[in-house]
């Protein structure tokens, strides 16, 4: 399943429909993946790739509302900034994709708490900038059908605003369907490659930053409903255990208890500096 990429960008445009193609084998099994063994494969593809600085921690950390983080560390300019993000996976066929849904959005059991959680103020300050995140998981015959990518990101806080008014409208209207939720889809892409070719193949903290934010402004240009939020965090100071991590590789086992680690995906954008 998992392929060596060339670059964090061909990952970017690649690996979304490997996954989806991975999510079709369900029809002749008995249960379903779940986002944290998608999420996890996201994971191990990114540690495969060639001459890129990687290291992943788990530590023990309160819960977030997160599945993993995706924490850019450029060296060159002791930059970095973070992307917390909540997987959700698509469910099983139904006659229509049109009516397939993402059951557990407003996790848990309705109540959005989940939602609140990962876009709560207070989860995401701290000496890293952070921008919170949805990434939905499809299956290849919806890709094809909707031209969705297999790995959708969404702004977390517009995805809480349609989670807050689902569970507050009455009646209450159908925002767990896909079609409810794909205006709100961007690539994987546009977080992740660059903006000139050359490099790592990997944005910088300040390009996804901004490639981030051009994405908000498409949306602000469109007919969709607006939403009233802040610019993106600009990219904060490098963290020492960030570059002590990379230094070190640290590859320690992507999850050990689900309920209360969530992976820390730490890439590097650029060379490392040479110690002397």
């Amino acid at each position: 399943m998992i392929t060596t990429f060339t670059t964090a960008c061909e990952l970017a445009n690649k690996l979304p429909a490997l996954l989806s193609s991975f999510m079709e084998l369900e029809a002749g099994l008995s249960r379903n993946f779940r986002e944290d063994t998608l999420s996890d494969l996201v994971i191990a593809a990114f540690m495969q790739l060639p001459g890129l600085p990687v290291a992943v921690l788990t530590p023990d950390e309160s819960r977030t509302g997160s599945d993993f983080d995706l924490e850019l560390v450029d060296p060159a300019s002791s930059t970095t900034i973070r992307y917390r993000i909540q997987a959700k996976r698509l469910c099983a066929p139904t006659a229509k994709w049109q009516t397939r849904s993402y059951l557990h959005l407003a996790h848990p059991n309705g109540t959005g708490l989940q939602s609140k959680t990962l876009c709560d103020p207070k989860n995401l300050s701290g000496p890293v900038p952070t921008i919170p995140l949805y990434a939905f998981f499809n299956h290849a015959t919806v890709c094809a059908a909707a031209g969705v990518p297999g790995i959708a990101l969404a702004d977390a806080l517009e995805i809480g605003d349609l989670i807050d008014k689902g569970l507050t409208t009455t009646p209450r209207p159908r925002f767990k369907r896909i079609t409810s939720v794909q205006p709100f889809f961007f690539g994987l892409d546009e977080i992740l490659c660059p903006l000139a070719k050359g490099g790592l193949g990997i944005a910088t903290p300040a390009q996804s930053r901004e490639r981030f934010e051009e994405v908000m402004r498409r949306r602000g240009r469109s007919a969709l409903p607006k939403l009233q939020r802040a610019e993106a965090p600009e990219p904060g100071p490098v963290q020492p255990d960030q570059m002590a991590a990379l230094r070190g590789s640290e590859r320690q086992p992507v999850r050990r208890d689900t309920r209360t680690q969530r992976p820390r995906l730490i890439v590097a954008t650029s060379d490392l500096p040479r110690t002397a």
